[in-house]
């Protein structure tokens, strides 16, 4: 085996910046419609029914309106193109996309192949067909998957990734329940070989069992079981190779503890962003079918999983109560501006980190909420890990901010805020110090899944990392450099100065105050101070106490602004603007000019926040047939 092979994982996460340049190679012939190439089927003739995705969250992943059963992702689009086997698709994919080739870190050990006594296998018997049926499964099944008969058991063959026959399972029929298989077996998937990733589209269910895995094959799904049991894990290390071929991993364990304790060890060496979880309401999913239960429950199962909301994520309906309460008493190809008109100039941009940091008390937090309220204005979906408010009371702070309404709740429109709102931004719902690697997990899977290209963590120091240990804050801070450098996403990140003392707060501090290892500040492309005027702050405190009139209170607050905005650093242009604010304490919103306080969204404006094309200048989606857009709704990517 060699030491090195190409990571497909990796290879895939490529496509998006090379997908216009490979569909030209492969289909020169094409047209771009609507975020998408099409030709009129794998071949290349002339059509538009075979569609490849532009989309960055799902570049290259194609279906055939002609026939729906063709679909796939990037490589095995190469692979039907080229008539060539996945693996060489893949590796054919990674040099065209510029993916070097990994170290090996799961090889397969050098071990002797056990001895299996073939004496006691034979040909499936009547026996083990009218088993297998009072479970649901048909004889043709069994055959399929190369089943074969003991005495008084059915046989299940395990073969390795070279096709030897290593592990043969023996499952009782005459109600014993005793399970027994052949000494020193290789711990590897079963019915592995009956998969074809080309076919499958890089998509693999791993169940917990072998009469699972048939059933889910007997129902038109590519299926594998583990070969014994949920607390064995040998498997993955087993079939490294064979499960680097799949971009898209279901796992059908059982709905018990042992299976959650499974899924969890799974999904962390597996990878996060491409493991899902199957929910049913029946034991398994052979009990589906020997029960007699519609197949369609399993179906049903499988596209809700493909779907589900990524974990850790806030259902917003789940608390839309609890808001309405409080308030009642893409990757972009060019970045994002700030949200104050008067300094648009500063933009977020893929690939990088803003630091945002500032006095306790001084309005940092609020600020990144500000600019993620203004950013859903624009349909621009983020997710915010805020540690320092709950769920509710963070949503009602970007609700006002988005509507620029301090009285929303009670409001007419505010149903339709707080569905664009939530809609829109989600947030991570935890008050716990949380893993590092759970919230990179989280984030790769919400920019995965949901196409979220913009991620808040408010703050470093809440997160599971010792404060005091410089060393193990520099490695987190470079897990999160890792994280941004790997996709096209900004990450805003909120820290803390050293604590001042107390004349020092009177002043904005500097970038190499940041409370904590260097590597906050040096990780980051762009730092933004935000300052507040303590002393006007106190003024002002000082003149409600004396009870000065309202009208000489607001020429105190006008005579001079509330605080400033300090760009600290900006790597990619150099710029280092500095912007003053005023700060609408109602409505939580920084403000230069009246436009900054201005609603980032209207209830009647269009859904997408863009206006109808005039005919003249109709974009290319819509030569696009009223049909072809309704069957788009059902794609699986």
């Amino acid at each position: 085996m060699n030491d090195y092979y190409y990571n497909f994982q990796t290879v895939l996460e490529r496509v998006p910046s090379h997908i216009e340049a490979l569909c030209r190679e492969l289909y020169p012939q094409g047209k771009k419609r609507s975020g998408h190439w099409c030709v009129g089927n794998y071949r290349g003739e002339p059509g538009g029914s075979f569609q490849i995705s532009l989309k960055p969250s799902s570049a290259g992943c194609f279906i055939d309106r002609s026939d729906k059963t063709v679909h796939g992702n990037p490589i095995s689009l190469v692979a039907i193109n080229k008539g060539i086997p996945y693996q060489e698709a893949g590796e054919w994919l990674a040099k065209f996309c510029g993916v070097s080739p990994e170290e090996r870190v799961f090889v397969r050990k050098t071990r002797k192949k056990p001895v299996i006594d073939r004496s006691m296998i034979k040909g499936l018997t009547k026996s083990s067909i009218d088993y297998a049926k009072s479970r649901g499964i048909e004889e043709a099944t069994l055959r399929q998957l190369k089943i074969a008969s003991g005495d008084h058991a059915i046989v299940f063959p395990h073969f390795d990734c070279d096709g030897d026959l290593v592990l043969i399972k023996f499952w009782p029929t005459d109600d014993s329940k005793k399970i027994w298989t052949n000494r020193d077996p290789v711990h590897t998937l079963f019915g592995k070989e009956n998969i074809d990733p080309i076919k499958s589209g890089g998509t693999l269910i791993i169940t917990e069992g072998q009469w699972d895995a048939l059933t889910w094959i007997q129902i038109g799904y590519p299926a594998v079981s583990i070969p014994s049991g949920a607390g064995n894990d040998l498997w993955i290390e087993e079939d490294w190779t064979f499960l680097n071929l799949f971009t898209e991993i279901f796992l059908d364990f059982d709905d018990d503890e042992e299976g959650h304790s499974a899924e969890m060890r799974v999904r962390a060496r597996l990878g996060y962003e491409r493991c899902r979880t199957i929910r049913y309401n029946h034991k398994d999913a052979n009990e589906v079918i020997k029960d007699g239960h519609d197949t369609k429950i399993l179906a049903e199962a499988f596209h809700a999983a493909k779907n589900a909301p990524v974990e850790h994520i806030v259902i917003a309906s789940d608390i839309r109560h609890v808001v309405q309460n409080l308030l009642s008493d893409t990757r972009e190809s060019t970045g994002i501006p700030f949200f104050l008109s008067a300094m648009r100039k500063l933009e977020f941009r893929p690939h990088e980190a803003t630091l945002w940091y500032g006095h306790t008390g001084h309005g940092k937090s609020t600020a990144i909420m500000n600019q993620f309220a203004f950013q859903a204005g624009l349909g621009i979906p983020g997710l915010i890990a805020s540690f320092e408010d709950n769920s509710s009371v963070n949503y009602a702070t970007l609700l006002k901010q988005f509507s620029a309404n301090a009285f929303i709740g009670g409001h007419e429109s505010f149903s339709e805020y707080y569905r664009k709102l939530t809609d829109l931004i989600r947030l991570f719902d935890s008050m716990r110090r949380t893993e590092p690697e759970v919230m990179i997990a989280t984030m790769t899977l919400a920019h995965k899944q949901l196409g979220i290209c913009h991620f808040a963590v408010d703050n470093v120091m809440t997160m599971k990392v010792d404060r005091q240990d410089n060393t193990e804050q520099a490695a987190v801070a470079d897990m999160f450099r890792v994280f941004v450098s790997r996709y096209p996403v900004h990450l805003h990140l909120a820290a803390h100065p050293r604590k001042p003392q107390e004349a020092q707060v009177v002043r904005p501090p500097q970038l190499a105050e940041v409370r904590g290892a260097s590597e906050w500040a040096d990780m980051t492309q762009t730092a933004i101070c935000v300052y507040r005027d303590v002393k006007k702050a106190e003024r002002i405190a000082e003149l409600y106490d004396e009870d000065v009139s309202r009208e000489e209170i607001m020429r105190v607050r006008m005579e001079s602004r509330d605080g400033k905005f300090i760009v600290r650093k900006q790597r990619t242009t150099g710029d280092h603007p500095i912007c003053s604010f005023q700060f609408d304490q109602p409505i939580k919103r920084f403000w230069k000019t009246s436009l900054d306080r201005e609603p980032y969204w209207y209830p009647d404006e269009d859904a997408e926040g863009l206006s109808a094309p005039d005919d003249d200048n109709a974009p290319p989606h819509l030569e696009i047939s009223n049909e072809q857009v309704e069957d788009m709704e059902d794609m699986p990517f």
